[in-house]
């Protein structure tokens, strides 16, 4: 049987750099990007948007390659959003910093700038699944004590009941806020907090 000579080129690849370690101790230790996936220019023009990301391996020395055809990455199973609620808080843009400014070195610098975006969507998405959290056991806390408060108010504690207001209506804020970016109403200019109306109109 006789092979045509074809001309292949390396598909290149995102994710982690090495697909393969000898899992040997300090002198020994060998790791090298073995596995790749090659094609022909004529397979190429077919899938221009072919992406090829190295995996994480649980059980064996190569790394398994996962490949993509029609589209630039891996799809989501949830789409990543930046919410407009997180400008309001004092500790987000500290988040940003400190995920983007982790080191993602990489010779190509559009990898390394992907990187860095999943660095800081990974970080975002943790602290805001953490502060909504502690947002809501924050409000409930402060409508009770502020219910108590009402409940025997007087001119000696009229000061605090203001106060604790005002940390209620930015928390409401927030979550108002958090809401208008979900609804699907374009026209959607105000209205009463959480409503039931609102409330159908978002995912």
């Amino acid at each position: 049987m006789r092979f045509k000579s074809v001309i292949l080129g390396d598909l290149g690849f995102i994710g982690l750099k090495y697909t393969w370690s000898n899992k040997r101790e300090r002198g020994m230790f060998v790791k090298e990007r073995l596995d790749k996936g090659l094609a022909s220019p004529e397979w190429g023009a077919l899938f221009p948007n072919v992406v090829i990301e190295v995996e994480a391996s649980t059980c064996y020395d190569h790394h398994p390659l996962w490949i993509c055809l029609n589209q630039l990455f891996r799809p989501a199973q949830k789409i990543f959003r930046f919410e407009a609620s997180w400008n309001v808080t004092k500790d987000c843009e500290e988040v940003i910093k400190q995920a983007w400014h982790k080191e993602a070195l990489d010779s190509n610098p559009l990898v390394a700038a992907r990187r860095k975006l999943l660095s800081c969507q990974e970080a975002l998405t943790l602290w805001s699944r953490n502060r909504r959290g502690m947002e809501q056991r924050s409000l409930k806390g402060l409508q009770k004590r502020l219910a108590l408060l009402q409940q025997f108010e007087n001119p000696d504690n009229l000061e605090a009941i203001s106060q604790i207001k005002g940390e209620i209506n930015k928390l409401l804020e927030i979550e108002d806020i958090r809401w208008r970016q979900r609804a699907k109403r374009n026209w959607y200019k105000q209205g009463d907090r959480n409503t039931q109306f609102f409330h159908a109109w978002a995912n």
